[in-house]
């Protein structure tokens, strides 16, 4: 038994141009072949005749005279008309944005400006540590001296007195 094969893809697109003999070179002779040796093929063809005949039972319908005139004097409307930009509409939204603009670097600058106020005003409590941080570094040399059994704040006050955290 013998393979049917049947139209590719491709050939079914150039169908139309075939039947009207616009189809030129190896696309034609690749449809040909494919009609006589297809019966699905040469099925798809006639059925495509077919359709093709019943359209032209169809009455045609004739465009008015005037049609193409219309048509051209549109377009020419069309080209020569430029979209005109109205911006009394617009001026709602800019007159917002401008508020919130407005508003948004007011709150940005007052935000910054208490937070710097703020920050010189209260004093840090790490200043003091950091003032400090030499002292609580050598802190175990200091109380490795035994100056006359002092420990802890009398024995910083001691160092003070005598000189010996100007180091």
């Amino acid at each position: 038994m013998d393979k049917i094969t049947r139209l590719k893809s491709e050939q079914r697109e150039d169908l139309v141009a075939y039947l009207d003999g616009e189809l030129e070179g190896d696309q034609s002779r690749a449809i040909d072949q494919a009609l006589v040796n297809s019966p699905v093929a040469r099925h798809e063809v006639e059925m495509l005749t077919r359709t093709w005949e019943m359209l032209d039972l169809l009455p045609q319908e004739k465009a008015p005279e005037t049609f193409t005139q219309t048509t051209m004097h549109t377009i020419s409307l069309e080209e020569k008309t430029e979209p005109t930009v109205n911006l009394d509409q617009y001026l709602p939204q800019i007159r917002f944005f401008l508020m919130a603009l407005v508003w948004l670097v007011s709150v940005s600058l007052a935000s910054w400006l208490g937070f710097t106020i703020a920050n010189s005003w209260v004093e840090n409590p790490t200043d003091q540590l950091v003032e400090d941080l030499p002292v609580i570094q050598n802190l175990e040399l200091y109380e490795s001296l035994n100056i006359e059994g002092a420990t802890g704040v009398d024995l910083l006050k001691e160092l003070e007195r005598t000189g010996a955290l100007d180091e």
